[in-house]
């Protein structure tokens, strides 16, 4: 049975860490280890073998590790860009399908957003831009997006 996958987007949340090596006064890159809760819906149910109702809403956990060329105009805002490597976390056994799992291990994807740098206080907004079909069962390619927004500290 295929299982279509809802389009939009839904709120989850992230965590982790970065450092960063400026070049210069404009130039610099960025690493990055995100924890990122990702939810997906289903559009149709199956009835699992024992009976029991597959849960239609399912979030998946990543650990993402973007690795971000910043250019900084201007000591305000600055701009990045780059790939992000993903590696499912959650190894949940529900999300199983006739004995195929549901979701690959790993996913790779584009980001660039901007960020306003506020003395060691900062906020951005990015996009994500999944290029991996995350999906081992659906018969379209299933890709993930995401809009990041938050806010952090640098020491």
């Amino acid at each position: 049975m295929v299982l279509p996958i809802s389009k939009g987007f839904k709120l989850g949340y992230q965590l982790g860490g970065f450092v960063e090596y400026d070049f210069n006064d404009k130039w610099g890159l960025q690493g990055e280890i995100l924890f990122s809760q990702t939810n997906t819906k289903f559009r149709d149910s199956y009835q699992s073998v024992w009976d029991e109702k597959f849960d239609k809403e399912k979030t998946l956990n990543y650990v993402g590790v973007p690795l971000l060329f910043k250019y900084n105009p201007s000591g305000l805002i600055s701009l990045h860009a780059g790939p992000q490597f993903s590696f499912l976390a959650n190894k949940d056994d529900s999300t199983w399908e006739n004995g195929k799992k549901l979701f690959k291990d790993t996913d790779f994807s584009l980001v660039a957003g901007a960020e306003v740098n506020l003395g060691p206080l900062f906020a951005y907004g990015r996009y994500v831009w999944g290029f991996s079909d995350i999906s081992n069962t659906l018969k379209e390619k299933a890709t993930t997006q995401q809009i990041q927004l938050g806010v952090g500290v640098r020491f």
